[in-house]
């Protein structure tokens, strides 16, 4: 399943205590403009500046022009709000695509109460905004991960048997330097796609057999591509070989801990070289960047 990911950073989430001022008589040393104010006595919110000046509010009003160590826009909030919300002209958001109701919380270390929560359901429980919600979650913890599954399972099951249909990790390339390393959540893809597939939906579910599967990885990429002598074990093609159990191959890499290696491959040859060997990385470097350019 292709995943979106929803990245929110740069939020204000603040409500404040409504204190009488007397005038202003030096500079602040935080002032928060643009702000709509909640100031916690029950009466309507208004638009406003506040300037804070140690750990006391000094000033409430309209203080633009004043001067300030530092400045907080309030109204980046709101800018941040669209663009999660409808994206900019031609290109729409993945929320805007997708919706709250396809946005799920897959890895948290601090809220783990809310794995497997979908953000729709987070807003009608607590009868609160959608985005809200959100932005204070990512507030609070910064490595909490969402995920969004643009599909339903039956459809992408449907999708894999079609013939042109190729098989990508969609992910990056990079190993794992120190097994005590404890990785922040995120997308297992890197480290589990192809083993996910021989695993679950050839093995487990026999949605495709093992020689279609294989060639949905290798060959058929290869010639979409266009990249010649690879993809196929073919005398004269490059020795891009893998050679794995078809009975235990499995993927481990999960969204809390994405850093797993699966299990079940043997041996990987890469440009004739050995990486992996009796299931062990062994930091050989030896692949090359192909460019389209040299097949022409």
């Amino acid at each position: 399943m292709r995943k979106c990911h929803l990245i929110v950073g740069c939020l204000l989430a603040w409500s404040f205590l409504f204190l009488c001022c007397g005038p202003v008589k030096k500079d602040f040393d935080i002032l928060i403009v643009k702000g709509t104010i909640v100031d916690g006595s029950g009466k309507p919110a208004f638009q406003g500046d506040i300037g804070i000046t140690g750990d006391t509010i000094v000033a409430i009003g309209d203080l633009s022009g004043k001067p300030a160590q530092r400045i907080i826009d309030a109204d980046k909030r709101d800018e941040i709000r669209r663009s999660v919300l409808f994206g900019i002209t031609h290109n729409p958001s993945p929320v805007a695509v997708s919706g709250w109701d396809s946005y799920a919380v897959v890895a948290a270390r601090k809220n783990t109460h809310l794995i497997d929560k979908i953000i729709s359901d987070l807003a009608l429980e607590q009868q609160r905004d959608a985005f809200d919600i959100t932005a204070e979650l990512v507030v609070e913890e910064p490595d909490l991960y969402l995920s969004c599954g643009a599909l339903s399972e039956d459809d992408m099951k449907k999708l894999m048997t079609y013939d042109w249909l190729m098989f990508s990790s969609d992910g990056g390339a990079y190993p794992i330097l120190n097994e005590a390393d404890n990785p922040r959540p995120g997308h297992p893809r890197s480290f589990g796609s192809q083993a996910r597939v021989l695993r679950k939906y050839v093995r487990e579910e026999k949605v495709l057999s093992l020689e279609d599967a294989v060639r949905k990885m290798t060959s058929l990429p290869a010639q979409f591509l266009q990249i010649k002598d690879r993809g196929q074990l073919i005398e004269g093609y490059k020795a891009d070989i893998v050679v794995f159990n078809p009975q235990t191959i499995k993927d481990n890499a999960t969204y809390a801990n994405p850093r797993q290696y699966s299990t079940g491959t043997e041996f990987v040859m890469v440009n004739g070289k050995i990486s992996v060997e009796k299931s062990k990385y062994n930091g050989g470097l030896d692949g090359k960047l192909l460019l389209l350019t040299e097949n022409r």
